[in-house]
């Protein structure tokens, strides 16, 4: 019995340093990074906004053979002409997971894409992503804008750069265009003009999680298009300062009705002896044939500085842009 205790255990031993019980299946990690993600945004005259994007991706690990990008509806109305292409390979949309292909859906709070392409490994790989937005400026007669989060924040992975040129729908004098870029909605540097025509924005590196936006402002008048839903009703809810200082005015007034009652019975005493004394043959009392005169309304109206506007306008850390969204890999 002792022998074949000994020679059981002297078994057991040999099993374990042989390798026949340790398995054979190795992990393998998966990583991505964008190494660059680039857009060509062109503002048409009618108001839509076409969007052409870059990503270039680097696959550390894998397989990956698919990824998707979701937009929010909170700041456009609608999204179209969707488009995916890689290496001069145009995807088709169909509902099947096959490689070069993609599928767009939708609900009431935001749009998706996802496409599908052959399996990545340990390789870079890069991606045309191409979209319409339409309903995506804001429309104000003291300037339109376009004010986009090009970067999202709900996303696992890194980018390392980013350059978004937009081209505008009109040449315009540059000192009337303005160009500024918000990280996680804080203002930054980033933005410039290039010409009459055309803004550029540069930023970088974004870890997960850290989103950006780029927003360019221009006269007003070029495109066709009216206020969109979106900023009516953001501007109904948060009124401009002129209408704040006008309700504040109007409360004031209505809440002392004790003052405006004896304003109008001075008013009506005084009247009664300035017509007293025409009746009786006097002059006109100096100043008040000539006074008044048209009110210039302009003067308080808010500035082009985008410090100062509200639903779609900004200030030192702002988050109101549309677009943001999520982002991912699989």
């Amino acid at each position: 019995m002792k022998r074949l205790s000994v020679c059981l255990g002297l078994a057991i031993m040999l099993a374990l340093t042989s390798g026949m019980w340790v398995p054979s299946i190795v992990a393998q990690s998966k990583s991505v990074v964008v190494t660059r993600r680039d857009a060509d945004i062109t503002i048409q005259p009618s108001g839509d906004v076409q969007v052409s994007e870059i990503w270039v991706v680097q696959f550390s690990g894998g397989p990956f053979s698919s990824a998707f990008r979701t937009i929010p509806l909170n700041r456009v109305e609608d999204i179209t002409a969707w488009g995916v292409t890689e290496a001069g390979e145009t995807f088709r949309e169909r509902s099947s997971n096959d490689p070069y292909s993609f599928q767009a859906s939708e609900d009431t709070r935001s749009h998706t894409l996802k496409w599908y392409f052959t399996p990545a490994t340990n390789q870079e790989r890069t991606f045309g992503v191409s979209y319409t937005l339409k309903g995506a400026l804001g429309i104000d007669p003291i300037g339109d804008e376009l004010y986009w989060k090009f970067i999202e924040r709900d996303r696992p992975y890194p980018i390392q750069s980013a350059t978004v040129r937009v081209h505008l729908p009109a040449p315009f004098d540059t000192g009337q265009l303005q160009a500024a870029a918000y990280r996680d909605g804080v203002a930054g540097t980033g933005g410039r003009i290039v010409d009459g025509r055309t803004v550029e924005f540069t930023g970088g590196p974004f870890p997960g999680g850290v989103g950006w936006e780029v927003r360019s402002k221009f006269p007003h008048g070029a495109v066709s298009a009216s206020p969109p839903a979106w900023q009516i009703a953001a501007q109904t809810i948060a009124p401009t300062p002129v209408r704040q200082a006008a309700s504040g005015q109007s409360k004031s007034a209505g809440g002392d009705l004790t003052g405006t009652i004896l304003v109008i019975g001075l008013i009506l005493i005084v009247g009664f002896f300035v017509w007293a004394a025409i009746a009786s043959g006097g002059s006109d009392p100096g100043g008040w044939s000539g006074g008044g005169g048209s009110h210039d309304w302009s003067s308080h109206r808010s500035g082009s500085s985008w410090s100062s506007r509200r639903g779609g306008g900004g200030s030192s850390r702002r988050g109101g842009g549309g677009g943001g969204g999520s982002s991912g890999f699989g």
